[in-house]
């Protein structure tokens, strides 16, 4: 529901930013290449007695920034990335009890970004961008040893992650533009674990969302001579982030 609530406010907001244009803009595509590094931190409620806990990932992704028309820009991502709960999690109904202790999975982060600068005034402007997030991650296996018999576990980490800004830009600063304002962020997932034992199966599973839905936003966008470009941003409460991006503006 709150997925759905989230997509409906982004997509109200984009609908109105586009009406409010009366003159037709030309379609002019210009691509920029970028390299973001990022650490996210956010606080989650895990299976049906929404234990507290905190889902972590490093993240390391190539972005190609894609101006469409003079207020509209799309972005698509993709990398790699690491990712674990900072509590154990313990699966025990399955065969033999599991406990899974900070146990790191990594595997491939798509994206895909849009984002709009509607209302301009002055050197203050009005910002909206929506991410959808999706984590490819590889599936882990433990050997299990036991006195007489032997067997395997496996794991896995499935997450997805929308977000919404809503940021005000100052730009009267010589080749600095910062930036700050509230961020709301969807994340759902599932800690899934089996166990396979002679011929005893087993399959539990953890799903899980952020705790707190809203966070706050900001950072700064930094010339660097020539056609570099450093982004550079932080949000705290519902969700931790820091994160820098280098982009090359053609």
């Amino acid at each position: 529901m709150r997925r759905l609530i989230l997509l409906l406010i982004l997509s109200a907001v984009l609908s109105s930013f586009s009406a409010a244009q009366s003159t037709p803009q030309p379609v002019s595509i210009s691509v920029d290449p970028g390299l973001e590094l990022s650490f996210n931190s956010i606080r989650a409620l895990v299976g049906p007695e929404k234990t507290a806990n905190t889902l972590n990932f490093l993240a390391t992704r190539l972005a190609l920034k894609m101006d469409i028309i003079e207020y509209l820009s799309v972005e698509v991502l993709a990398g790699f990335h690491y990712a674990y709960a900072s509590d154990p999690l313990d699966f025990t109904s399955m065969p033999l009890s599991l406990r899974w202790d900070r146990e790191k999975f990594s595997g491939l982060l798509l994206g895909l970004a849009a984002s709009s600068e509607p209302l301009t005034m002055d050197y203050f402007s009005l910002k909206v961008r929506g991410e959808f997030t999706w984590a490819m991650e590889k599936e882990k296996t433990w050997e299990i040893e036991l006195p007489s018999v032997s067997g395997e576990a496996t794991g896995d980490n499935a997450f997805s992650l929308l977000t919404l800004d809503v940021t005000v830009q100052y730009d009267g600063f010589t080749g600095v533009t910062i930036f700050a304002g509230p961020r709301l962020n969807l994340l759902n997932g599932t800690f899934t674990a089996a166990e396979s034992i002679i011929d005893l199966q087993g399959q539990q599973e953890f799903s899980y969302r952020q705790k707190n839905f809203f966070a706050v936003l900001a950072g700064a966008v930094i010339e660097m001579g020539g056609n570099w470009e450093l982004n550079v941003k932080a949000s705290l409460l519902g969700r931790t982030e820091l994160s820098l991006a280098v982009f090359y503006i053609f």
